[in-house]
């Protein structure tokens, strides 16, 4: 593992370090596997950057993961995915935050009720969306301004 070289100059510069998941078959894709992490390295050098869209395609609830990982979620990835697959096969694809699988609901009153002040980035795997990007930021402030406010 390279955690140890990796935390010993996280600790040198001074400079945090935040686990990105992804999708199944990833090495971080199951929140347990990041939560033993995080269980061995303290948070003033090893935090999460949560994407929301590949834990919801993961198969897990992004409230509860959210919650789960507390005050080890340095910033979030505001991105949202749909499930698309047919007879068995695990497909997705992005979407515009809230018109995906993802428990925004749940994530922004976890958020809320933690009085989070982490980062959180408009993010999106789509070429599409990432071709014209000015509407799919548009729709992804309304969602958030929906659930938070300005």
């Amino acid at each position: 593992s390279k955690w140890p070289e990796l935390v010993a100059l996280s600790r040198e510069f001074g400079i945090k370090l935040a686990l990105h998941n992804h999708g199944h078959g990833s090495t971080y894709g199951n929140p347990a596997t990041v939560l033993k992490l995080l269980d061995t390295y303290d948070a003033s050098v090893l935090g999460v950057c949560l994407d929301v869209g590949w834990v919801t395609a993961a198969g897990y609830d992004a409230a509860k993961v959210f919650r789960d990982y507390g005050d080890r979620v340095f910033d979030i990835h505001y991105k949202d995915k749909r499930f698309t697959g047919k007879e068995g096969k695990a497909a997705w694809e992005d979407t515009i935050p809230g018109d995906g699988d993802s428990n925004y609901d749940g994530l922004f009153a976890a958020i809320l009720e933690s009085d989070w002040s982490g980062t959180m980035a408009i993010e999106t795997d789509s070429k599409e969306f990432a071709a014209d990007p000015g509407p799919f930021i548009a729709m992804a402030k309304a969602h958030f301004e929906s659930h938070v406010g300005k």
